[in-house]
């Protein structure tokens, strides 16, 4: 459920062929943006094992995220696109340097597709991050990527429809998370998909919620969240050149302007009352299988979960 392949800085050409599109910053709207408009001064990632994740510089980050496999048969109807290293490495260092909401929190990656955005958290420090999404191939990928990038035993995956309500239910905690990030469905295919999303994670994060949305959005985007009783800023406006993936694809590239959010959950009660928001399943959208809920990577004797509360 991510989207395109992403630069902060400039478009960007992957050799390897995985990345479907470039990701421009337009204009940055934060005062301390500068981590994500910096180049590190190492260029050398160690070998991840020897890496100390509590000191690891942007260029480690996103040299150890090339490691991290992409859709294998992207599924158009969950707008899955890949989400490249660059983007990754920069906005989450941007969530932990500038803000401090990665590094020893307790995270949620909500659509977590080949788990990008959720590896990315915990190399950068986070004790425990569950990554969330519908597709069981996307998980599964995720799974094996956590594994490859040494990151097993601080990540469990969770296959349900975040939409329908099944993973709330399954989290009658409220706001048992620090931090929610998401790169979510721009709604070009489920209309209102990408406010469900969103709803979603401020139900279940107890300080920030990061999320991506379409610029053109950010009128509803501001009206939801003052309904919600919570401060929301955009940090930058982006522009996603998403490349031609699908068959119904007219162009080789289209560019999308997107802003990237921060969200300030913290200030809702935990017995806030949400609208419903109705999204019409298409047909092709795999639901999870009964015994698939949660899938975890750690091995026996590990802490699951930080006691927060």
């Amino acid at each position: 459920m991510t989207k395109a392949a992403a630069s902060l800085q400039r478009p960007r050409h992957d050799s390897s062929g995985r990345d479907a599109a470039a990701f421009v910053c337009l204009k940055p709207h934060h005062t301390d943006c500068s981590p994500l408009l910096q180049q590190p001064a190492s260029r050398n990632a160690p070998f991840l094992h020897h890496c100390d994740r509590n000191m690891m510089k942007l260029r480690d980050l996103e040299n150890a995220l090339q490691e991290v496999r992409v859709f294998e048969s992207p599924i158009a109807e969950l707008e899955q696109y890949p989400t490249s290293a660059h983007l990754a490495s920069q906005v989450v260092h941007m969530m932990d340097s500038t803000f401090d909401d990665i590094h020893g929190k307790a995270v949620c990656d909500l659509g977590c597709g080949t788990g990008m955005l959720a590896i990315a958290a915990a190399l950068s420090g986070s004790p425990f991050v569950l990554a969330v999404d519908v597709d069981p191939s996307a998980v599964t990928i995720a799974a094996e990527n956590a594994k490859n990038t040494g990151v097993a035993d601080e990540m469990q995956f969770c296959l349900a429809d975040i939409i329908d309500g099944e993973f709330l239910s399954a989290h009658p905690k409220r706001k048992p998370f620090d931090t929610v990030i998401l790169n979510p469905p721009f709604g070009t295919k489920r209309k209102g998909v990408d406010i469900a999303f969103l709803q979603t994670a401020m139900q279940v994060s107890g300080g920030a919620v990061y999320s991506m949305h379409k610029t053109s959005t950010r009128p509803y985007i501001l009206k939801k969240a003052k309904q919600w009783g919570a401060d929301a800023k955009v940090l930058a406006e982006l522009k996603f050149d998403v490349g031609r993936m699908y068959q119904f694809h007219k162009s080789n590239t289209v560019d999308i302007e997107v802003d990237f959010w921060r969200i300030d959950a913290s200030c809702i009660q935990d017995d806030a009352q949400f609208e419903p928001v109705h999204v019409a399943p298409p047909d092709k959208i795999p639901h999870p299988s009964p015994g698939r809920f949660p899938i975890s990577t750690r091995r026996k004797g590990r802490r699951k979960h930080p006691n927060r509360r």
